[in-house]
């Protein structure tokens, strides 16, 4: 079927009055009917001989000058009721009779689209006079912005005219297109007539501002017949009278250009600073054989005008059809399908991915398009969807969700349902819902995620489409701005995968090459994504990427940070080089955008991006990519590689991808598809683990993330798998206190060593050791045990039981439990020895190592195997960051007294081998060998290392630890003859309670008698009392909370409220804790040993540490009659839910004012990371668990930025001033604070170098 595409052109001749404007109209009619385009033109105004040139070029007219509204005193109809008549003729029982509705003018335009009753259809151009549009800052936006939301295409004579409206009207963005010039039919220039130079003030008024005439008008006055000049201004462009061409000899003043000589050869003038687009604007209304003549210099003289001429050669534009192909229907590739239109539906909540297949789906004759527009794709709609699916022929569903679901089970075998996935739903639980039986084809971006699906879910290969995401070169294909080659661009830094770092390493390295590259990041910062910023590794990686930016000035001068806005397609015209640099992307649009926009795209390989993004554009390392961007020495080179990329990106322009999409749905009109069975869901556990195994924890916590209802009820490995990451990102939290600070050596001298290692475990020379008098096996968390875990077992000597006591933590208990819960029972193992070793994996070490740290004594960790080894070696040298097992690995390596290692391996050729105590075997290394005759840590540490995680705090006596104690009578009275206690009731703790106390302590003897009996039990366990409030008023002010169980029974539920409230518990026995845990995963961070056995002095030294508080411990009370242990009690099914875990902020302030907190509420620093307290509360500052504060009598005359300025150059333990801090201020106290200083708040201060703070 022959499809003749129709339009309806609808310009104002109210302002399109001159015969220059006339001709334009006729042209522009011309033009379309040249791309086979049936065109009607509507007249609002009266015209006979243009009529007739209109019809006689095939043009049907449509007078609507007979409106009975039409204003006497005018000869056409105003636009309010032309949009009217235009309405009426464009729209004829709610069914719109034309394929465009192209409207011209401004009022006109805001009129017909104010209704948006023809917004499919409807295309405007924002030009009152297309052939001198004069400046866009001139524009009415607010009509502009009416017209943005109710048409489909917005159209611009200039450059200039689009890039305003995209960089003021949001919703304009990826709407605009520009027109082309259209040379007008005017007769030839007299060949033989005399050349006059045409100064045309109308058209580049302020443009002429810099260029001065004296000298012009100085030496044309002596000659007899000077060059003939005529000036094209209005009155208006004199001023007072006067014009600077005035003076010139014979100058002709005309008020438009309509007047000229036909007889006459005209040069016209044009001022330097005149655009290319200009000035190809200008050729188009001129005739052949006029010329141009551009100045080069501001003062204009007799040899200005005898500079090189550039004559009007006619030449063409690009053919309408051929520019505008992305917005219009390509019949002729996909030749309709039918006369009876196919009925089409949409379905999803979400078009952000679909924009340009709606459009595609819209501009065709032969499809009939319905939504069924879904209020989230989680939620079906039944009762709308069903009448929807009943007409359909094909189904479209927008992302693989829960709208795809409904529809596969619901769909009928004569109808056709295509599921567009974009990758993520593969990893959803709900996938598994998806009936493929009833899918006609599942369309992917990229053949690498089409692979995915057939490796994980095992779907049939010949219902699996690729089609790729698109971009629009209507809108991104641009000229670029001159210095563009030294522009590199990175849209979005969040999350930290899209590693801006990669981008700071190379622009250091181009600048050091030449100093004109500038790198722009483009997006929101990070703090604005809370489920971004509140994950502490990945807070840590952003601070050092500021801080970075911030101690590097010539990074400052070269980095330029821009907010988000939707004008992607301006933004690009000013870049050269688009940066991806992620770690991983499912497609990554902004790059192929970049490249259909003539940027080139930069990517550091990763899955998928060769076939996406280009061989030719990947790059294996930044110095790799440094060398391509630096070989680019010249614009031509540049220009070169710009139209290479805008090649590769043309499979992805929307021509190509709606053709892709329209011969789907054709050819699954007209045809069969197979069937084949779906498979099982268990394909995200192998997800989970194979991003273990690639070293990105946090992508297994991404895929956990996303499948939620999936493990919320889910037993067996899956589950375990769960508890094991969510574990480790929440160990990860505590990098900075895991270990307290060391203790003056006073360990006992019984000389007896521990050796705790997982079970199975063993090596000769560690049974040999007569040191080693006690072994303890441990059982591994859940998911290495299900990984198939086999521990080192490499002894002939080792008994057939080899372990003393054995370790094992039952149940569903996330593994910062589980670490927690070893550490407690290993305590009373560190207690009655001198020393403790371990052997084995980072996740024992950590545990042990603790045990010791808190008991005390030395430790001695031998490694045995590779990948620990490894990670210590790669997070030493600052790799790794963001890694939770390299980081906890690299802690505990760190907090160990001495490291050894089996020797049954090599180590990594990175690793540090100072750092390295001993080794069991002989090796090449020459590492000192250890001596199961002399095992002690103290013979091979040399010293201890720096801990770069552990807090900078002195131990203090326990006399000394204030304490808020809710307890019995009885034992207040023993507590009190210990620490510096005071009591709290429930009518007092609101008022005692304050940033003073150390930590507060809830036992539960005070349910027994007292003013706490009976309140500190609760039906609901979930439910406030005023106990969980005093709890919650502690931790308020810095205090650690914490609750006392002392029994050997389980806790019962009725304590479950307070408990689940405290940081911390101390326990007689931790497996006591083991269903409370199993169902609060996210209560209680800590677990200490509370021995009932053991003085009082002791008990509370060793539970105090147990929970980070450094006191100093006497080891000469301390005795125990053998390890105990461990009891294992029933454990109880989980009758809550396990959700996904939380990480809190990092690296805090503290602000001391006289302000009140609101007056503080416009800071753009997260409220989350600071804290607003009284001045007076000033010498109580070290009870607060912050790391900085700064002091501010009044928030009076500080910029919003003030905070999260000093926040961002915050630097370890070195103070810095603000730079509206007054260098002359005194001291507000003895300690010679000052205002406007950010302190570091665990910092004595006098001697400290203070610094400024940097500008960026």
């Amino acid at each position: 079927m022959d499809v003749q595409p129709t339009i309806l052109f609808c310009p104002d001749l109210g302002i399109l009055k001159s015969p220059l404007h006339l001709q334009w109209v006729i042209a522009s009619t011309q033009y379309m009917q040249e791309s086979n385009f049936d065109v009607t033109v509507a007249l609002n105004r009266d015209v006979p001989n243009f009529e007739q040139k209109l019809s006689d070029c095939g043009a049907r007219l449509l007078n609507l000058t007979n409106d009975p509204d039409l204003d006497s005193s005018t000869d056409s109809v105003p636009p309010r009721f032309h949009a009217r008549s235009v309405l009426r003729e464009a729209v004829i029982d709610r069914e719109i009779q034309y394929d465009i509705v192209l409207t011209q003018g401004i009022d006109l335009s805001r009129y017909i689209a104010g209704g948006k009753s023809i917004q499919p259809v409807h295309w405007a151009l924002l030009a009152d006079d297309p052939l001198n549009p004069g400046n866009p800052k001139h524009l009415d936006l607010s009509s502009v912005q009416i017209t943005a939301n109710g048409a489909r295409l917005l159209l611009f004579a200039t450059p200039d005219a689009r890039a305003f409206v995209e960089s003021r009207v949001p919703s304009a963005t990826s709407k605009t297109r520009l027109l082309e010039p259209l040379p007008l039919e005017a007769a030839p220039a007299g060949a033989l007539g005399p050349i006059t130079f045409v100064f045309d003030f109308d058209r580049f008024g302020a443009k002429w501002m810099p260029h001065s005439f004296e000298t012009l008008v100085r030496e044309a006055s002596p000659i007899r017949k000077p060059p003939p000049v005529l000036v094209i201004a209005n009155k208006d462009e004199k001023k007072d009278g006067f014009h600077p061409l005035e003076n010139y000899p014979g100058t002709h003043f005309i008020e438009d250009a309509s007047r000229l000589n036909t007889d006459c050869a005209y040069v016209y003038v044009v001022p330097a600073s005149c655009t290319e687009d200009e000035v190809n604007l200008l050729k188009s209304i001129l005739r052949q054989g006029d010329a141009v003549l551009r100045l080069q210099e501001r003062a204009v003289s007799l040899k200005s005008l005898a500079a090189p001429q550039e004559l009007v050669s006619g030449a063409q534009p690009t053919a309408f059809g051929r520019l505008f192909e992305s917005d219009l229907p390509d019949y002729a590739r996909t030749p309709s399908f039918n006369e009876t239109p196919t009925r089409v539906l949409l379905v999803g909540a979400d078009f952000k991915f679909a924009g340009d297949l709606v459009d595609s789906l819209m501009q065709r004759s032969d499809i009939a398009l319905s939504v069924d527009l879904f209020e989230a794709n989680a939620k079906p709609q039944p009762q709308k969807s069903q009448p929807l699916l009943n007409a359909a022929e094909v189904i479209i569903a927008e992302f693989a969700s829960k709208n795809a679901i409904w529809y596969s089970q619901h769909v009928r075998p004569d109808q056709q349902l295509i599921v567009h996935l974009h990758g993520y739903e593969l990893l959803q639980d709900w996938i598994t819902e998806l009936n493929i039986d009833n899918c006609a084809a599942i369309v992917f971006a990229s053949e690498f995620y089409r692979q995915k699906a057939i490796d994980m879910r095992g779907w049939p290969e010949e219902k699996l489409i690729v089609i790729p995401n698109s971009v629009n070169f209507g809108d991104l294909a641009r000229r670029k701005s001159p210095n563009a080659r030294f522009n590199i661009g990175l849209v979005g830094i969040v999350p930290i995968l899209k590693r801006p770092d990669r981008a700071l390493d190379l622009l250091e390295t181009l600048v050091a090459i030449d100093e004109r590259f500038t790198l722009h990041i483009r997006g929101h910062s990070p703090w604005n994504y809370a489920w971004e910023w509140k994950k502490s590794a990945h807070q840590d990686s952003y601070r050092e990427f500021y801080r970075r930016i911030g101690s590097n000035p010539l990074l400052q001068q070269r980095l330029v940070f821009e907010p988000f806005s939707p004008d992607m397609a301006n933004w690009l015209q000013d870049i050269g080089w688009l940066l991806s640099p992620s770690t991983r992307e499912t497609f990554h649009l902004s790059a192929i955008e970049g490249a259909a926009s003539g940027a080139v795209p930069i990517a550091w390989r990763r899955e998928g991006s060769e076939e996406i993004i280009g061989e030719a554009f990947n790059f294996d390392s930044t110095a790799e990519a440094a060398r391509f961007i630096s070989q680019v020495s010249t614009d031509i080179d540049f220009e070169r590689l710009s139209e290479s990329a805008q090649n590769h990106a043309t499979k992805y322009s929307t021509t190509e991808v709606r053709a892709q999409w329209l011969d789907l749905i054709f050819s699954l009109r007209s045809s069969g598809t197979a069937q084949t069975p779906s498979t099982a869901a268990d394909r995200v556990l192998q997800t989970v683990r194979d991003a273990w195994y690639d070293n990105d924890p946090e992508t297994a916590i991404s895929v956990l993330d996303e499948n939620i209802p999936l493990t919320r009820d889910h037993r067996g490995p899956l589950k375990d798998a769960e508890m094991f990451f969510r574990g480790i990102a929440a160990a990860d939290e505590k990098r900075f206190t895991q270990f307290l600070p060391p203790q003056p050596s006073s360990e006992p001298a019984n000389g007896k060593i521990a050796m705790i290692r997982p079970s199975g475990a063993a090596f000769d020379e560690a049974e040999l050791a007569p040191a080693i008098q006690t072994f303890v096996g441990v059982t591994p968390p859940a998911f290495i045990d299900n990984e198939g875990y086999a521990p080192l077992a490499d002894s002939k000597v080792s008994l057939e039981s080899p372990n003393d006591v054995h370790i094992q933590v039952d149940g569903y208990v996330r593994v910062d439990r589980w670490f927690e819960m070893v550490k407690a029972q290993v305590v009373p193992v560190a207690l009655s020895h001198s020393e403790l070793a371990v052997q084995g994996p980072w996740w024992l070490a950590l545990p042990v190592l603790q045990a010791a740290d808190q008991a005390g004594i030395p430790s001695i960790w031998f490694i045995d195997d590779y990948e620990t080894l490894s990670w210590i070696a790669k997070a030493s040298n600052g790799e790794l960051r963001t890694h939770f097992g390299a980081q906890i690995a690299w802690n505990s390596f760190q907090a160990a007294t001495a490291r050894a290692v089996i020797g049954n391996h090599p180590l990594p050729k990175d690793f540090h081998l100072a750092e390295i105590d001993c080794c069991v075997l002989p090796n090449v290394y020459g590492i000192p060998q250890w001596d199961p005759t002399r095992p002690s840590a103290s013979h091979y540490s040399n010293q201890p290392l720096l801990r770069t995680n552990s807090p900078a705090v002195l131990n203090q006596s326990i006399a000394d630890t204030r304490v808020a104690l809710v307890s019995d009578r009885a034992t207040s009275k023993e507590w009190t003859q210990l620490l510096n206690t005071v009591d709290l009731s429930p009518d007092s703790f609101m008022q005692l309670l304050d940033a003073t106390f150390d930590v507060a302590v809830i036992h539960p003897s005070g349910n027994n008698s007292g003013p706490w009996k009976k309140k500190l039990q609760q039906v609901n366990e979930t439910s406030q009392c005023e106990a969980t409030k005093l709890l919650d008023r502690a931790r308020l002010l810095g205090a650690t909370t914490c609750f006392i169980w002392e029994s050997p029974t389980p806790l019962p539920r009725q304590f479950w409220a307070v408990a689940r409230k405290a940081d911390a518990i101390a326990v007689t026995n931790p497996n006591t804790l083991q269903t409370f845990l199993e169902i609060n995963p996210s209560a209680v961070r800590t677990l200490a040993w509370w021995n009932t056995e053991l003085p009082l002095k002791s008990r509370l030294e060793i539970a105090l540490r147990g929970i980070s508080q450094p006191v100093e411990i006497n080891h000469d009370s301390i005795s125990t009659a053998k390890s105990p242990q461990p009891v294992h009690t029933p454990v109880s099914e989980p009758q809550e839910n396990l959700a996904a875990q939380e990480l809190p902020d990092l690296e805090r302030i503290a602000v001391f004012t006289d302000s009140p907190a609101d007056r503080w509420a416009s800071q753009t620093l997260p409220g989350a990371l600071f804290e607003i307290h009284p001045l007076a509360e000033l010498p109580c500052r070290h009870r607060l668990e912050l790391e900085y504060f700064l002091i501010r009598e009044s928030a009076e005359g500080i910029e919003d930025d003030y905070l999260l300025s000093l926040w961002l150059d915050a630097s370890g333990d070195t103070p810095v001033v603000s730079s509206i801090a007054d260098a002359e201020q005194t001291p507000i106290n003895d300690e010679g604070l000052i205002q406007d200083c950010l302190y570091p708040i665990d910092k004595e201060h006098q001697h400290l170098i203070i610094r400024n703070m940097q500008e960026f």
